[in-house]
């Protein structure tokens, strides 16, 4: 994973809109576990519970879906725009 220094989201925020979404997960240690929304695998996109870091392990190495800034990811898996999880994440 990415390491801690590149995470870009505070986790307050983070855990409100993910923990809030009604979005089906798993909890881990140190990550919330999702199902991939590109490749559909399961269980391959872990998202940062301390910056919101994320990468699917599939899918990095095919397409690069890995990144610092969690807007992206909870874009694609909330059906939204990048810029309306932005207001929600950092207001």
């Amino acid at each position: 994973m990415l390491p801690k220094k590149f995470g870009g989201c505070k986790p307050e925020p983070l855990r409100e809109i993910i923990e809030g979404s009604g979005l089906k997960f798993r909890s881990g240690a140190r990550s919330w576990i999702f199902d991939c929304p590109r490749c559909l695998k399961r269980d391959k996109l872990y998202i940062r519970k301390d910056d919101g870091s994320w990468i699917c392990w599939y899918c990095a190495e095919i397409s690069g879906y890995r990144g610092r800034n969690p807007e992206y990811v909870l874009a694609d898996l909330l059906s939204e725009s990048v810029s309306s999880v932005k207001a929600k994440l950092y207001g």
